[in-house]
């Protein structure tokens, strides 16, 4: 059909499993507004997306199929600026990244969507929202790429010599979310995010004082193979695949960098 696209996993990442519905404290009128209930899963490699004009699903190489989305849809009276971002136009940046391959409708899987929906979704316990917390899945490979990459570069070292505070967040820690997060906060209302999302190929540092991005050009003119490209020196774009080389990078302004950049700091966020 038209407006339909199908894509076959390389990679593990992330989506978000619808699982119910939820009675939430708002209301519209007399109405009492209903929640879908969304569970943090994992598309595994072999596994296709499927996202048809009339909704979006996984169907496992195991025969299983389930329905869900990529992006927690925002309170019901909470504006959204422009169209929202299709779940078909998500996936074709994530093959764009390498993680998936786009392929025709003959080669996808053939799930019986209709008994899917037909089976119907429990009610679940009130007041839940749209992400159920209470599963523990699968670490986000993303995730572990951050991790690994920052404790083998020495970066929670670094953070804690300096007072600070390290955090890692899955995906799903912010609304609506695709990406998983490294957020590192310091002394003197310093803060900086290490971001990586499905859709991309590239990290991304991003630095609420405005400092890390130049004093990252002045050290290295581009800094040991990494490609940073800089939006009024807040975010600096490095490629996945330097990521140890990016949080070796953080790691020495934290270490080397950071006074220098605080005594004139830019304006904190």
């Amino acid at each position: 059909m038209f407006g339909n696209r199908y894509f076959e996993f390389d990679e593990p990442v992330h989506w978000f499993r619808k699982i119910g519905t939820s009675a939430s404290n708002t209301y519209v009128g007399r109405s009492q507004v209903l929640d879908t209930v969304y569970q943090l899963a994992t598309i595994e490699p072999g596994d296709q997306v499927h996202a048809l004009v009339g909704g979006t699903f996984v169907a496992r190489a195991d025969g299983r199929v389930e329905e869900g989305v990529f992006r927690l849809p925002k309170h019901i009276f909470e504006k959204s600026y422009g169209p929202m971002d299709s779940d078909a136009a998500f996936l074709a940046r994530v093959a764009a990244a390498g993680r998936c391959r786009e392929i025709a409708a003959e080669q996808a899987y053939k799930p019986d969507y209709g008994a899917l929906r037909k089976k119907g979704y429990p009610e679940l316990p009130p007041h839940m929202g749209s992400l159920d917390r209470r599963n523990e899945a699968q670490p986000s490979p993303l995730l572990g790429l951050l991790s690994a990459a920052a404790w083998e570069a020495g970066l929670p070292q670094a953070v804690e010599a300096e007072g600070g505070r390290i955090s890692f967040l899955e995906v799903g820690s912010e609304p609506m979310s695709t990406e998983c997060f490294l957020r590192i906060d310091l002394p003197g209302r310093q803060k900086i995010v290490v971001s990586a999302s499905p859709d991309s190929a590239d990290i991304w540092v991003r630095d609420w004082n405005r400092s890390f991005g130049p004093v990252l050009r002045e050290a290295g003119d581009g800094g040991f193979g990494i490609t940073p490209e800089f939006r009024n020196d807040v975010v600096t774009v490095i490629p996945a695949s330097q990521a140890e080389s990016a949080m070796r990078a953080v790691a020495d302004f934290i270490e080397n960098g950071l006074d220098k950049a605080l005594e004139t700091p830019g304006p904190a966020r």
